[in-house]
């Protein structure tokens, strides 16, 4: 939980500065998009041509989780400063509220299930989220047993639920009970933020020391939990958040990846890492303006 304390502090000293990445390399073969949320309060767009800012300010405040709509033509945005869930037009920006207060005190990760409904860790409960309702009716589906303080949730091809706990542990959820099943526990996992399923691979955004320290992703075999540590350092200083592109490779969002070059250091950007052998290179990254990205997901 570290890195959310250091992005609050920050958000207290940081004037919002006008948002913008510099496309630095893109090895995404695919003519689709990657978004990002950045804490600053928006929503940013590339597909490796280029960079925009889809949506900002409204009821962006300190958006955090991001997933995609089944369909892909809409995304969905968990934001910590307005306590609420926002669904986001890629294309023109417009913003709507699927779901505010109740339950969603700190609304960190969000994923989609295959029937379209939401979910949403918010570091005590695993909460779905009806999507189909005027209100965006919340319900908690898991709570207690392995939970500590679950911040990253995703979905397997079967339905089954995904939670990172920030006490070093991934759990499996049972889409239809709730019940709870350990996966991997402590191992090389210090501070993890974020997770992503493919298969039988699961990836974990991890911090060996701190928030500035050094940034890892963790491998975690989804059938015998053993772990190992996939790619370290380099650009990963803080990694959060973490997706999967239709070629395979990783995307991770860093807040505090290095810029030797930029007085304020620690731009932050998008890394791709290879899956098979941790090989990583630089997508974008802030040039001139703070750029503090959070989320990222892959649109096809």
């Amino acid at each position: 939980m570290s890195i959310i304390i250091a992005t609050m502090k920050k958000l207290s000293i940081i004037s919002a500065l006008t948002l913008a990445l510099t496309l630095l390399v893109s090895t995404v073969n695919t003519s689709g998009a990657i978004l990002i949320t950045d804490s600053f309060g928006a929503v940013l767009r590339t597909d490796g041509n280029g960079l925009s800012i889809v949506s900002s300010g409204q009821n962006l405040v300190q958006p955090f989780g991001i997933t995609t709509g089944n369909n892909n033509n809409v995304v969905y945005v968990s934001d910590l400063g307005s306590h609420a869930v926002f669904q986001i037009d890629p294309i023109t920006g417009t913003q709507k509220t699927i779901t505010t207060g109740g339950l969603l005190n700190v609304p960190f990760g969000i994923a989609t299930e295959q029937n379209g409904n939401l979910l949403v860790v918010n570091a005590q409960y695993l909460l779905r989220i009806n999507t189909n309702s005027k209100n965006g009716v919340q319900r908690i589906l898991s709570s207690k047993g392995f939970f500590t303080a679950p911040i990253g949730v995703t979905v397997q091809d079967n339905d089954n639920i995904l939670v990172l706990d920030a006490y070093n542990k991934v759990i499996q959820v049972n889409p239809k009970n709730g019940s709870q099943r350990l996966i991997s526990q402590n191992g090389f996992m210090q501070s993890p933020q974020a997770i992503t399923v493919s298969g039988n691979d699961i990836y974990v955004t991890d911090i060996v020391s701190g928030n500035f320290g050094v940034g890892r992703i963790i491998h975690i075999d989804l059938l015998t939990g053993i772990q190992n540590v996939l790619s370290e350092g380099n650009y990963l200083v803080g990694p959060v958040g973490i997706t999967i592109a239709t070629t395979g490779e990783l995307l991770v969002a860093d807040p505090y990846t290095i810029n030797p070059d930029s007085i304020n250091l620690f731009d932050g950007g998008i890394v791709i890492v290879n899956p098979n052998d941790g090989s990583q290179t630089l997508l974008a990254r802030g040039q001139g303006n703070y750029v503090n990205p959070r989320g990222v997901v892959y649109l096809p």
